[in-house]
């Protein structure tokens, strides 16, 4: 496994690949920050690593406040979590750059019958902050509620989506 520390405006990201697939991407402090997987087991990447250049080039576009192209890495992006868990992620993948939906919007979407609180944990869980889009999933009243790295950060990436 290798481990790049990406600087954004609101702190750290740090990425974990292994080989050449996306398993990690987590703000310093957030919560599940490295969940199951040993920072110290990772060697550190330079800047230059040819696999974690699609990575370093979406978010570069991202933090531009252009929207990057999900569908170039999507093939790429391995979570590790429960077969819910990446039902739920696979429909974040679906909300598009730019909008927001609801816990419970989430949860219709999703072929089987769920709660809005049953997605709000996988939601949480999520081990891909901004390339699995977390931040855009609000409560039905429209605020914002529950964020990993911070509602100060969910603030900050729906800004830069102009949301």
């Amino acid at each position: 496994m290798y481990r790049f520390d990406y600087q954004t405006p609101i702190g750290i990201l740090s990425l974990v690949r292994e080989e050449e697939n996306l398993i990690g991407a987590w703000f310093e402090g957030q919560a599940h920050y490295f969940q199951k997987i040993d920072p110290t087991a990772c060697l550190v990447a330079k800047e230059d690593d040819p696999l974690f250049q699609p990575f370093i080039l979406f978010l570069d576009a991202y933090f531009a406040h252009e929207q990057p192209n999900i569908k170039e890495i999507r093939k790429r992006l391995k979570p590790t979590g429960t077969a819910y868990q990446q039902a739920i992620w696979q429909v974040l993948l679906q909300i598009p750059y730019g909008q927001t939906i609801s816990y419970l919007d989430v949860a219709t979407r999703y072929t089987q019958p769920t709660s809005a609180r049953a997605v709000g944990g996988a939601v949480g869980k999520n081990p891909l902050s901004i390339f699995i889009p977390c931040h855009r999933v609000i409560a039905k009243n429209g605020k914002l509620t529950g964020y990993a790295g911070g509602l100060d950060r969910k603030t900050a990436l729906l800004r830069l989506e102009t949301i």
